[in-house]
C-alpha cells in the first residue's frame, strides 16, 4: 500500500463569497478566498490534496463564519469528498464516493 492516498475535495452547495481554509492535522495546505457555490452545477470549487501517510483528518473552514468540519479519512476506497454548507450556514456535511462526482 502507497504511503499516500489522493482525495479530491468538491466544495459544493451554500458557499456565498466564503474565504475557505482547508487543513491536514495542523498544516494549512489550501486558502480560497470568494468561494461561491455556481447554481447551474452545485459546485463552487475542486481540488486534489495528497494525504500524508497516517490518519490525520482534513479540516474544512469558514474562519469569518466560524464553521468547520473535521472529516477522518479512513481507510476505505472512497477518495471523493463533497463538502457543503447547510442552508442557515451554521454546518457543513461531507459525502463521499469511489466515484468521480458527475457535474452537469
Amino acid at each position: 500500500m502507497s504511503e499516500f492516498r489522493k482525495i479530491t475535495i468538491a466544495l459544493e452547495q451554500g458557499f456565498k463569497d466564503d474565504s475557505v481554509r482547508i487543513s491536514i492535522g495542523d498544516r494549512l495546505v489550501h486558502w480560497l478566498d470568494h468561494v461561491k457555490t455556481r447554481a447551474k452545477i452545485g459546485v463552487a470549487h475542486t481540488l486534489e490534496l495528497t494525504l500524508p501517510a497516517g490518519n490525520d483528518p482534513v479540516q474544512v473552514e469558514l474562519p469569518s463564519k466560524d464553521v468547520r468540519i473535521s472529516i477522518e479519512p479512513g481507510m476505505g476506497e472512497a477518495c471523493y469528498w463533497g463538502v457543503s454548507v447547510s442552508p442557515n450556514g451554521k454546518a457543513m456535511y461531507v459525502k463521499r464516493s469511489v466515484e468521480p462526482f458527475a457535474y452537469v
